[in-house]
């Protein structure tokens, strides 16, 4: 995995402009035998893909008469490639150990290159003495991959959040937005034993946000925020052949989208945050993080089951010091 890039920013009238150019490639590979075993095992299952993102985005920002206005367009060429070879066990043998029905193996290959791009405009200002903060938004996104992929309508995704500060050390704040993603590029390149790709007519997975919570910041280094959030998906990948969500799949080892699928699927994500972090003092900074949650969706027939990555809890901390000659160390412990 490796990512490189560069930014220009340039100052303007009443603020700036920036420009970034960017390119990321993630390689996947994997190997499966029989008994976990390479030296004698039978070769089960080999993976090898690639995903590479060019991305080119500008953003302006700008200052007038109290309000903030940020807008933007990107723009990403994007490449994908797989070969799959996989066992499918199901050998039986008859009563004097002759082989009736012999295992099948599949080998699969793909490659698709396609363009995204997006658009988006945000508005903030500060209100009744800086105390109440307002920002709003609109953004979409299109693709030349998908069937619907150039209709900007169906990707329009308001945002509006709300923040009132009660003193300098304590406030509250709301939001509820709509976003939309592609599907994973493994099952877009998916292609049936003839060579035809049989997910274009996938929509994007859209998600809406919910968010309420507050921050605490009784000294100008250290702050505690505390924060309850709910999402919603609609349109998420279920599998034609088994339906059961995307979500829902990927703890065994298998390419995961390596399938037909339909925008069918649901699926909702709640929980409680809570963060803290203490900022350099004293040559020492610390930050940590706790996340209470649920993670469910439901495949074609409507039921509600734990996600892959429904852990129930999720706990991070970060803990660096600082020596002289700017030396630092650091250590960080998760569990979930």
């Amino acid at each position: 995995n490796y990512t490189v890039g560069a930014s220009l920013k340039r100052l303007i009238k009443d603020g700036f402009i920036t420009a970034a150019l960017s390119r990321n490639m993630f390689f996947n590979g994997a190997n499966r035998y029989e008994d976990n075993s390479s030296s004698d095992g039978k070769l089960l299952f080999r993976l090898g893909s690639h995903e590479v993102e060019n991305k080119l985005r500008v953003d302006v920002n700008q200052f007038k008469n109290g309000w903030k206005i940020t807008y933007g367009v990107s723009a990403q060429y994007v490449k994908y490639d797989a070969d799959i070879f996989t066992v499918v066990r199901q050998e039986e043998k008859d009563s004097s150990g002759n082989v009736i029905s012999p295992d099948v193996t599949v080998n699969s290959s793909t490659a698709i290159d396609f363009f995204k791009m997006g658009a988006y405009g945000h508005l903030s200002k500060y209100f009744f003495k800086e105390k109440f903060l307002i920002s709003g938004g609109l953004r979409t996104d299109l693709n030349t991959f998908t069937t619907t992929g150039l209709n900007p309508l169906k990707t329009l995704s308001p945002r509006l959040s709300m923040a009132y500060s009660f003193n300098s050390k304590w406030n509250i704040s709301a939001s509820v937005g709509s976003y939309y993603k592609l599907a994973p590029y493994t099952a877009l390149g998916f292609r049936n034993v003839q060579g035809n790709l049989m997910n274009t007519d996938l929509n994007y997975i859209q998600s809406i946000h919910y968010t309420v919570g507050t921050q605490f910041v009784p000294r100008k280094d250290f702050r505690v925020t505390v924060e309850g959030f709910y999402k919603d998906y609609n349109d998420y990948p279920v599998s034609n052949t088994t339906g059961i969500s995307m979500a829902n799949t990927g703890s065994d080892f298998s390419a995961i989208g390596n399938d037909t699928y339909s925008s069918i699927g649901k699926g909702r994500v709640y929980g409680v945050e809570a963060y803290v972090q203490q900022k350099l003092v004293k040559n020492m900074f610390y930050v940590a993080s706790a996340t209470v949650y649920k993670s469910e969706f439901a495949g074609a027939d409507g039921i509600y089951r734990a996600s892959s990555w429904d852990f129930g809890f999720n706990i991070s901390t970060t803990l660096g010091y600082k020596f002289k000659k700017n030396w630092e160390i650091g250590a960080k412990y998760r569990i979930a």
